[in-house]
């Protein structure tokens, strides 16, 4: 039997033997014994418990090869799900064929059929619970190996509704599950991006054939191969842009650099989940970047940064997920930059290592937007030339909305009641311009020592006013002006 790797040994305890210190993920003794005891009362003791799964504690927490176990429905809230495999006892016996079963509260309270052919099946894995073809039902995804080395995996797959298993997987004249593979190599994609996962694995139609890249769909009431099957194309490139998010930045200041931080919310309405968030930086200085769990933060080539899950589909950020641990330091100032969001998507074949193929899928196979991240102030500093930049960071943010529109209480009488308050900022920054033009600092730094007073009373209004992004825009590189600009008049 194949031995499955020592991390999994740990986390899962889920392994193809009969003992069941291996078999079992967070079962215990009396559950597992419980179970046995049903199915002996049931079938006799001609079946032995090979796989077990506790729902509720392995959600986010165990991991599975080429899987996760999940329950978005809620239906399999203490649940345990397990599989049973028939007993071999002589080449004359035939081996009675393998279910699948869900065990709660001290019941079995769902047998599938005994459909699942055993006389050669070396081993026996949950490999995952999920909602595969977005129908809202949680489909639970069962491994059953052939082979002295567990050479063969076949799926067989039940859509669970909280009452009934259906059959979802179709079956050969063999009576063996027809999405098959060879061993470990089943991944779960969406080819066409329309929300509705399609089975990839490795697979020859005869012992003569190479293994290839074998796609298997839903076609409404089955996963098989069909003539409708969607293929991967040509690029191999597998759609990572289908989510729909919102994405805020804050900056806060620290000793002597600035803290950027933040908040991530992949919405219901999203049809992937997220393993990558990037964006363009222009500063060198970024570090101590933290984030989410076995996510990996990191510089990359051509002034990208950003973070990628490492932790297969378990640490994704799910749709209805807000995630507010993404954050890292620079002494960058801020600027409006872009920023460049995943979609999880796997896919078996990989195209050969193309820089910039990669760069740009990227940089177009994601959903992009306006945030901020930190730029190197410049140098030779300019003060006109830094407050235009201050002019037209004030001008982006009106234009993203960043900025209000409400008439603020101290605008002028001439000022339209629909854009005070950008009219006033620009006002404060034009009349510092003036002074620096006719080469009187002092002035200029009064008048933007009364901007950054503005800024931190439009701030305590609300995000309807000035949001987080504007706030840390016009505050911190207005207060690096300032600095810079002689406190007394030339003589």
């Amino acid at each position: 039997m194949k031995r499955p790797k020592l991390l999994f040994i740990f986390l899962l305890g889920i392994t193809s033997f009969g003992n069941r210190a291996w078999c079992q993920s967070y079962v215990s003794d009396a559950d597992f014994d419980a179970i046995t005891a049903q199915v002996e009362s049931r079938f006799g003791q001609i079946y032995e418990i090979e796989s077990t799964v506790n729902v509720d504690s392995s959600v986010h927490n165990a991991i599975v090869e080429n899987g996760a176990i999940e329950n978005p429905y809620g239906t399999l809230q203490g649940c345990i799900v397990f599989a049973a495999k028939g007993k071999f006892v002589s080449i004359d016996y035939d081996v009675p064929k393998g279910f699948v079963g869900i065990y709660r509260q001290g019941q079995v309270i769902w047998y599938s059929d005994t459909l699942i052919s055993d006389e050669v099946v070396t081993g026996v894995r949950i490999t995952g619970s999920t909602d595969l073809n977005n129908e809202g039902r949680v489909d639970i995804i069962t491994s059953w190996y052939e082979g002295m080395r567990q050479q063969i995996e076949y799926l067989w797959i039940f859509s669970w509704d909280g009452h009934i298993g259906t059959l979802m997987n179709t079956v050969d004249e063999k009576d063996r599950s027809a999405i098959a593979s060879k061993s470990d190599l089943f991944q779960f994609v969406d080819v066409n991006a329309d929300g509705v996962k399609e089975i990839q694995g490795k697979w020859r139609e005869t012992p003569d054939e190479e293994f290839r890249l074998v796609t298997y769909s839903w076609n409404g009431q089955l996963y098989g191969k069909w003539p409708s099957t969607p293929q991967p194309p040509a690029s191999s490139y597998l759609p990572r842009n289908r989510v729909n998010i919102t994405v805020k930045s804050f900056v806060r200041k620290l000793q002597n650099q600035l803290l950027y931080s933040y908040v991530i919310e992949n919405k219901s309405s999203s049809v992937q989940e997220i393993d990558e968030i990037l964006l363009y930086t222009k500063s060198l200085s970024v570090q101590n970047g933290s984030g989410r769990p076995k996510w990996r933060f990191r510089l990359l080539k051509r002034s990208l940064m950003g973070w990628t899950n490492l932790f297969l589909e378990l640490n994704t950020i799910k749709r209805g997920e807000v995630d507010t641990s993404f954050s890292y330091e620079s002494v960058g100032l801020p600027f409006i930059t872009t920023y460049y969001v995943r979609g999880s998507n796997p896919s078996l074949i990989q195209p050969p290592y193309d820089e910039d193929a990669r760069f740009r899928d990227k940089i177009e196979n994601s959903v992009k937007g306006p945030t901020l991240g930190p730029a190197d102030p410049p140098t030779p500093f300019n003060g006109l030339a830094f407050l235009d930049t201050l002019l037209s960071y004030t001008r982006q943010s009106a234009e993203l909305r960043w900025l209000g529109r409400d008439r603020d209480d101290d605008c002028d009488d001439d000022e339209r009641p629909d854009d005070g308050v950008v009219r006033n900022i620009e006002n404060r920054l034009q009349k510092a311009r003036r002074e620096l033009v006719r080469g009187d600092s002092v002035k200029a730094r009064k008048e933007l020592l009364k901007l950054v007073r503005k800024v931190d009373r439009l701030q305590r209004r609300g995000e309807r006013v000035m949001t987080s992004e504007s706030y840390a825009l016009l505050k911190y590189n207005t207060e690096y002006l300032i600095e810079r600009l002689p406190e007394r008049r030339r003589r």
